[in-house]
């Protein structure tokens, strides 16, 4: 498995790592989590959020989006995503979330 592990923006350096470590320019389908935006508030979205989302898009067919706050959309298995982009915000807000819902263990295993 591999992982990339940034803190920074997108930056074109970034995206030539990511296409890299994907072997190809566009992959089938990919899953973005917003939950660290939360806390930042998404109504309206803020633009480094809008930004980073069509940023990451281009790399995939289908794009999925979580935010794991209504529990509504919780993916069973990961192994259907090429890969899983988690974006900026509040990273302890994001920890917690990802262990209220359990999908910090479903991370761990797609991961593995």
């Amino acid at each position: 498995m591999k992982v990339l592990l940034l803190s920074d923006d997108l930056q074109e350096s970034h995206k030539e790592a990511l296409r890299q470590l994907l072997g190809k320019n566009k992959v089938s389908k990919t899953l973005i989590i917003t939950t660290a935006a939360v806390p930042y508030g998404t109504d309206p979205r803020p633009d480094w959020l809008i930004e980073t989302i069509e940023e990451v898009s281009v790399f995939a067919e289908e794009v999925q989006e979580v935010d794991l706050e209504d529990g509504s959309f919780i993916p069973r298995d990961l192994s259907e995503y090429d890969f899983v982009f988690i974006t900026g915000g509040n990273l302890f807000y994001l920890a917690y979330r990802l262990a209220e819902t359990g999908f910090d263990k479903k991370l761990k295993e797609y991961i593995e």
